[in-house]
């Protein structure tokens, strides 16, 4: 995890994905940090055709737009600046999505090796939680809207011994060695990843058929742990769980549904490829 792309939609969400990124920068050694405030989604710019509507909805992005670039200065110039050893050894981009190919959220987010997002909504634009979790190969750690807490010191891994469940803990494995406990959650019968894992204290937790996501988010929600989970690394193929013919995206999916009931951020692989297990 050496490129990190910070993705700012709305202005109030935007202190919690700032203070996430500085502590992904402690916790996982990240070096270039590439900030992109979004454009309103394109529904919204479909409705601007009247001159004196597509004036207004260009004033309102670009009030949005300086509000985003005010909380990013701050938190540059004061908490990340203070919190963090990294200023020095990490390179920090404020980037703007204008809607051309070469500056839009896809074309950034194919050079990260993480992306940090806001934590899907029943009201947030299906164009952007679709695109930074589906058709991209890499993990997506997702914050909850408001939150204000540290995370990776007591980590619950998600294991169904599936090829995103292994590229899971290939990726995150920097985060996990500097947790002080991992509990792992895993169908009843299913062989441990172990050796995939640092020398970090573990504790073993077991769920029946069917080891579904929105039973596991379940689970994790109501689990009585000894230290609660405050990040949960999900070794799932989100895209399995997503009805791709309902048309209102992952947000007003079933899938939508599980994660939005997340109380902490969530680290889950985006990708297209259909579940595979290895044997």
């Amino acid at each position: 995890m050496k490129r990190c792309l910070v993705i700012l939609d709305q202005p109030e969400h935007a202190p919690a994905l700032l203070n996430a990124a500085a502590q992904l920068v402690a916790l996982s050694g990240v070096k270039t940090l590439n900030i992109l405030a979004l454009r309103p989604n394109a529904a919204a710019k479909n409705v601007a055709q009247a001159p004196a509507e597509a004036y207004l909805f260009e004033e309102q992005h670009r009030s949005r737009l300086a509000a985003l670039h005010t909380q990013f200065c701050h938190w540059l110039q004061t908490e990340y600046h203070h919190a963090q050893k990294q200023v020095e050894e990490t390179e920090v981009n404020w980037l703007v999505d204008d809607g051309k190919k070469n500056t839009s959220i896809s074309s950034f987010a194919q050079e990260a090796d993480v992306i940090l997002a806001t934590m899907p909504q029943g009201s947030s634009p299906a164009s952007l939680t679709e695109t930074t979790l589906f058709g991209l190969a890499r993990p997506v750690l997702l914050i909850p809207p408001y939150w204000d807490g540290g995370y990776g010191s007591s980590i619950l891994v998600v294991w169904d011994n599936s090829v995103c469940a292994h590229k899971m803990l290939q990726a995150s494995r920097t985060v996990l060695a500097r947790a002080s406990l991992l509990h792992l959650l895993a169908p009843h019968g299913q062989e441990l990843p172990y050796s995939l894992l640092p020398p970090v204290m573990m504790e073993e937790h077991r769920l029946g058929q069917p080891f579904s996501l929105p039973r596991v988010m379940h689970t994790v929600a109501t689990a009585k742990l000894a230290y609660p989970a405050d990040l949960v690394v999900l070794g799932f193929d989100l895209d399995c769980t997503h009805n791709t013919q309902s048309g209102g995206g992952i947000a007003n999916s079933s899938a939508g549904a599980a994660l939005q009931a997340a109380r902490v951020p969530l680290l889950v692989w985006g990708s297209q490829p259909a579940q595979q297990v290895y044997g």
